[in-house]
């Protein structure tokens, strides 16, 4: 058996021995089904309250529009849920002193980690398969068409991205501390801070454009972001949940902030950038003399 599968069965059996995973799988099953339920209240009243003719279309967009809130309010949730899970990796090993242990016998720290990484992922992508069978359910009990599957599928594309980005810092964070409550609060402090300043520099940046371009609205600001607000606004992941409206063509009350190709790209350079972090971080673990302090020394050769 290869290093890179002993270190993957480790790690499943260590995920699945913890009272968490358990706690985890309720949580993802209630949630999911909660805010099913309430993004299908939202979809009833507008059929029965609003002022739209009610025809095969218009359900359609109504669908569209439940659909784009369920994940929005989903995704913030399972986001923390997957950054809390996920910074939380190595906590056990670490405290037992079991990681220590095992680096001492010259096994490939990459492969150590990427194991790890590859059994979170797997966890985000069952996370969003009970996500959307709960809001098949709830929505199957309703005499109306349902979207193709297609548009479900596409549904769930940037709700995986923005998991899988926040699984990849979660496990970077990982392997900054040792104690498990430690490595919680930060996610959660981290989360909280990304999400205040996203929705912010969305704001002043378009102001800031409007004011410099009069001629510019809250529907097309972003060929006038300036420079800091751009910034602000791509380097934070935390805009990629907001993709899902733009990949459904729902309408929103601001200027698009990247099309489907541009969400893409942007989500794989915040996993690749997090995941060579994380690894960065992690290799300081085997070392007597810090990585860092090696490789100066190593241009100081030069």
């Amino acid at each position: 058996m290869s290093e890179f599968m002993v270190h993957l069965r480790k790690d499943v059996k260590l995920l699945t021995s913890d009272s968490w995973f358990i706690v985890l799988l309720v949580a993802l099953t209630a949630v999911s089904f909660f805010i099913a339920l309430a993004s299908c209240a939202a979809y009833v009243q507008n059929i029965t309250w609003g002022d739209l003719v009610v025809t095969r279309a218009s359900l359609e967009a109504l669908q569209r529009s439940a659909l784009v809130s369920y994940w929005s309010s989903i995704g913030n949730i399972l986001m923390v849920i997957f950054l809390a899970t996920s910074s939380m990796a190595m906590s056990v090993e670490k405290d037992s002193g079991m990681s220590k242990y095992i680096l001492t016998q010259r096994v490939s720290k990459i492969r150590f980690y990427l194991s790890k990484l590859l059994l979170l992922i797997a966890l985000v992508l069952f996370g969003l398969i009970v996500a959307l069978i709960a809001y098949l359910i709830v929505f199957s009990f309703m005499d109306v068409p349902m979207l193709d599957l297609g548009s479900l599928m596409l549904s769930m594309l940037f709700p995986l991205l923005s998991m899988l980005v926040f699984t990849a810092m979660g496990l970077m964070i990982a392997t900054l501390a040792n104690k498990k409550g430690a490595v919680i609060a930060i996610a959660v402090v981290l989360f909280i801070a990304l999400t205040a300043i996203s929705q912010l520099s969305i704001n002043l940046g378009a102001v800031a454009a409007m004011r410099d371009d009069p001629t510019l609205t809250n529907y097309n600001f972003t060929s006038g972001l300036p420079l800091e607000y751009q910034l602000l606004i791509y380097s934070n992941p935390v805009i990629l949940i907001q993709g899902t409206s733009y990949a459904l063509n729902v309408d929103n009350s601001y200027a698009p902030l990247f099309d489907t190709g541009q969400g893409v790209i942007l989500a794989v350079l915040y996993f690749v950038v997090f995941t060579a972090l994380g690894l960065l971080s992690f290799s300081r673990e085997r070392l007597d003399v810090p990585w860092s302090t090696r490789l100066l020394s190593a241009v100081g050769r030069k």
